[in-house]
């Protein structure tokens, strides 16, 4: 339990001194594409061509309304590139910063935060794609503003995730691989391409994957307007126990963390 309490004061501290986080995120944009000139805006070029460019191939292969399908594989492959490069990017986040860790203390969420923030910036980007064709082929209401708090549990759940990637994948290299691997195969088992109605009576399968109920939170109130009570409290529970274990283990081993490089 102290451990847990060392972990969550690290991460209230992190939270209250927002500056330095919000700062090195948003220069790492700038860094990223000081020579580009419309920057960013590449991403959203890019995953505007995916999803245009599949959404019309994967509709003929299962047959589906273009209308319906466009604005569901929109979301959700735009919430998945959020959630992947996150979790991919912490793998090597703590390896990157190795001369400021080895040099400076710090709180080691700030770095978390840090690469959360500028995937997050990217992701903004993304929705000038996303918002037009949901505004063009859904009817929103009210109830879509759920996926607000959808978007707040996934930043919530993966902040947390990626800790405990981070320290597991400084210790153990290896590990960096099997993380690759698992987001390579959750892609396909996770309704993103496919939709989850095609399992049929199997459909109850999903509820055994906790990234389809993150991204659910956010997609099912804007495309039919309904709030799922199931997802919300699956990413709930996901929430709690990731931040636990996280807590616990970064306040286990942060001041052993030098001594890995």
């Amino acid at each position: 339990m102290n451990y847990i309490n060392l972990g969550f004061k690290d991460f209230v501290k992190t939270l209250s001194n927002p500056n330095t986080w919000l700062y090195l995120g948003l220069l790492d944009i700038k860094l990223k594409y000081r020579r580009s000139i419309i920057g960013p805006w590449w991403e959203a070029i890019s995953i505007f061509l995916v999803i245009m460019t599949l959404s019309f191939l994967w509709s003929k292969i299962f047959k589906m309304d273009i209308s319906i399908y466009l604005p569901y594989f929109a979301i959700s492959y735009c919430t998945w590139t959020y959630l992947s490069n996150q979790l991919n990017e912490s793998c090597e986040i703590f390896m990157f910063h190795q001369n400021i860790i080895l040099n400076i203390p710090l709180n080691y969420f700030s770095l978390i935060l840090r690469l959360l923030t500028k995937n997050t910036i990217v992701y903004f980007h993304y929705l000038f794609v996303v918002i037009p064709i949901i505004l063009f082929y859904s009817d929103l209401s009210l109830i879509a503003l759920y996926s607000l708090l959808g978007f707040f549990m996934l930043k919530l759940n993966i902040i947390f995730l990626s800790i405990f990637i981070s320290v597991f994948c400084l210790r153990f290299h290896d590990t960096k691989y099997i993380i690759s691997n698992l987001l390579q195969i959750s892609f396909f088992l996770t309704p993103i391409v496919w939709m989850p109605g095609l399992l049929k009576e199997k459909s109850w399968l999903m509820n055994f994957n906790p990234i389809y109920h993150w991204i659910n939170n956010i997609r099912e109130p804007i495309l039919n307007n309904v709030l799922p009570l199931t997802s919300f409290i699956v990413s709930l529970g996901t929430l709690i126990s990731i931040a636990l274990i996280s807590f616990y283990i970064l306040g286990r081993v942060s001041k052993r963390l030098p001594f890995w490089f």
